[in-house]
């Protein structure tokens, strides 16, 4: 018998072992072919490590606390980002043992899936009392996730890796006798701790772990209130608030304090209203289709919908759960419903009620952040609960539904497998294989084969380019980038690895949320000089500050205030080049005879009467250029009128506005605000300029 025990255990130890092999295998197949690239690409990956290499120094004692070293001088950068503070610790751990930053990345990625996976595997096997092979594939598929694998450029996401440990904790404290005080308190205080520092770590998981327990509650609660009673559940309530009071105080207090490094943080953000607009947030919401948009990638089932012409739509709704697996819940929740109308609310197995309110909670999440159009159940909450107006890309909480699907499905599977094997236990071993089956397609349709982008050799390559400078510089900012076809926070990002490097301040800064326009411009040209010197002079840092040259490596001192009005004056004048530009452009288009309707930038650059360098936008905005130019037809009465148009702010127009006024039928500041004749806005006014010209002019 000991020797069967024991033989037993060996092998559920190979299979758990094997599962944590598959799983990392799933998400990091590409480190076996090439351990070069990183998960992810020039973006959200540099900021995620840029912002752990600012752990390890502070935990060096070579920065402070929240001193991230971008948008120099701004008090509070790392407000911009995610506090990453839980991934920190075992990256500082790498980073010691001497790997160096992007290394040091990859293997704490993999360190958070197998803390995920096994926490799963022993919430799974003790709270569900799942089997062992059961608890395996849900421990795999949940730390497999299609989304999670083609966001691995989001690497914050990982976090909900930690989601098993602090449902562990809360399941400890429900199960510990009340008798047990302590360890009940310990269990309780640990998940409020974890919770609470979940919010210093990743937003995102943590904003969505919570407001799924909110649902769930209150889908509880009315459950509750439906199948026994108010009174009954108010006194159940009541009973357990009384029995655990001291343990939920202290948990409470222990919540707050794990929160003071958020709050102390985010706090200034959130009361400068950096909140996202509803607008931007429908752009990103899914639709009901989405909750089975596995993505471009998904090597079972992209295929098959990209040949049913499905639109994909864009990255931040890609997240929905394989066509299976989300089968299979629907035939769990049928049964599980059917089998509590048969036995009724109250005679049924806590797993069971368990099972319907995750399915419930799923289905209210689906039905809460969906689109319909321009409408969406979604805005009560991006209204009044706190946080929910910060959240972007509503999409990701489709991640969370994928795991509760993957949760009730798994269980699902496991009692039935019990239930069948109890009935024929002579085709226990075709059972047996019949799961396993069942459990390798399960698996095989949520790999996904979106492709690492980030050249580590690169990346370290470019950061060795550039040397510390010769002189005292207190923080630098990176100009003459030689190429400009890229996002413009890819070249942000380079000035942010640079300083990673060199230990000096980058005035530089990639965030969702960016604090002046200088860091959404591409680091040359005359714009973006007068940009930087202008966010340097608000922000009184005028002294010891370094221009790094992208293309020589070399780094010159700059004398901020003088520089400044020479490139306020060259970003001036380049303004009023360019709105010259576009009038001597429609003085020759329709000097030519063309039709005032042809009057449009792509028509105007095709045809030879506009550089083609200024590109133009198509679509409803198909009369813009760069987002800042317009020229146009425009209607204006019983005349044939034409408009010029570009964004800015008033002082930096005087010129264009002094210039063109006199020819000018009606002028527009900020538009749709008529600009009398003689009057000035404050300077600071920001809008469109728009210049109302009469089309005879240009035609005589």
């Amino acid at each position: 018998m000991t020797r069967e025990l024991g033989k037993a255990r060996t092998i559920q130890a190979l299979v758990i072992v094997g599962g944590l092999l598959l799983s990392l295998f799933i998400n990091y197949h590409s480190y076996l072919t090439d351990f070069n690239l990183v998960p992810g690409d020039r973006g959200d990956t540099r900021l995620v490590v840029f912002t752990l290499e600012h752990w390890f120094n502070v935990f060096r004692g070579q920065e402070a606390f929240y001193s991230l070293h971008m948008f120099y001088p701004d008090r509070l950068p790392l407000a911009y980002a995610d506090g990453l503070f839980l991934f920190a610790i075992p990256y500082a751990v790498f980073r010691v043992l001497g790997l160096d930053y992007f290394t040091s990345y990859q293997i704490l990625l993999a360190f958070m899936t197998a803390l995920g996976y096994g926490a799963w595997v022993v919430l799974l096997r003790r709270a569900l009392k799942l089997e062992t092979g059961f608890a395996v594939l849900g421990a795999i598929l949940l730390t497999s996730l299609n989304s999670l694998q083609f966001q691995a450029d989001i690497g914050k996401m990982t976090a909900i890796h930690i989601y098993p440990v602090l449902l562990g904790l809360l399941w400890a404290f429900i199960r510990t006798d009340i008798k047990a005080g302590w360890r009940a308190m310990l269990s309780l205080a640990g998940f409020a701790a974890g919770l609470g520092l979940l919010f210093f770590t990743s937003y995102y998981p943590a904003w969505f772990f919570l407001f799924t327990m909110g649902v769930f509650a209150v889908l509880a609660f009315a459950a509750g209130i439906i199948l026994e009673g108010p009174r009954t559940m108010m006194g159940k309530i009541g009973g357990f608030l009384a029995a655990r009071r001291w343990q939920l105080v202290t948990a409470l207090v222990v919540f707050g304090v794990a929160l003071i490094p958020f709050v102390a943080t985010y706090a200034p953000l959130i009361r400068s209203n950096a909140n996202r607009s509803f607008s931007l947030v429908l752009e990103f919401s899914p639709t009901i289709r989405d909750v089975l948009n596995v993505s471009e990638h998904n090597y079972a089932w992209s295929p098959m919908l990209r040949a049913l012409g499905y639109h994909f739509g864009n990255r931040e709704v890609q997240m929905g759960s394989p066509i299976l697996v989300t089968v299979l819940f629907a035939v769990v929740v049928l049964a599980q419903v059917t089998r509590l109308r048969t036995s009724g609310w109250h005679s049924s197995r806590p797993t069971d009620r368990l099972l319907v309110l995750l399915s419930a909670t799923a289905i209210a999440l689906i039905a809460l952040s969906i689109r319909i159009g321009d409408f969406s159940l979604w805005y009560p909450i991006y209204r009044f609960i706190p946080g929910a107006s910060a959240l972007r890309a509503l999409g990701r909480i489709l991640m969370i539904v994928d795991m509760i699907f993957i949760l009730v499905t798994v269980a699902g599977l496991d009692e039935a497998f019990r239930s069948l094997k109890g009935q024929k236990r002579s085709g226990a071993p075709y059972l047996t294989a019949g799961a396993a089956i069942l459990g390798a397609v399960l698996v095989a349709e949520q790999v996904n084969g979106t492709p690492f982008r980030l050249d580590k050799a690169d990346q370290l390559a470019l950061m060795n380019r550039y040397r510390a400078p010769q002189m005292h510089c207190e923080a630098f900012f990176i100009n003459d980038y030689e190429f400009d076809d890229l996002p413009f926070g890819y070249y942000q990002l380079d000035a942010m690895m640079i300083s990673m490097n060199l230990g000096i301040p980058t005035v530089n800064g990639y965030s969702g949320f960016e604090p002046h326009e200088a860091f959404t411009l591409v680091p040359r040209g005359a714009e973006y000089k007068y940009r930087i010197l202008d966010w340097l002079r608000l922000q009184k840092a005028t002294r010891n500050i370094c221009d790094l040259d992208y293309r020589s490596g070399v780094f010159r001192a700059v004398d901020v205030d003088a520089e400044f009005s020479a490139a306020q004056q060259d970003f001036r004048a380049g303004l009023l080049d360019n709105f010259t530009s576009l009038y001597n452009a429609a003085d020759e288009f329709l000097a030519d005879g063309n039709a005032l309707s042809d009057l449009y930038p792509q028509y105007l650059e095709e045809h030879g009467y506009l550089d083609p360098s200024l590109g133009y936008l198509t679509g409803l905005r198909y009369k813009w250029m760069q987002g800042r130019y317009w020229i146009g037809e425009r209607a204006c009465g019983k005349k044939q009128c034409l408009g010029i148009g570009i964004v800015g702010a008033y002082a930096d127009l005087q010129a264009i506005i002094q210039r063109y006024e006199p020819r000018a039928i009606q002028v527009f500041f900020p538009y749709p605000e008529v600009l009398a004749q003689g009057t000035a806005p404050p300077d600071e006014t920001k809008g469109q300029l728009l210049i109302m010209l009469p089309a005879a002019d240009f035609q005589q």
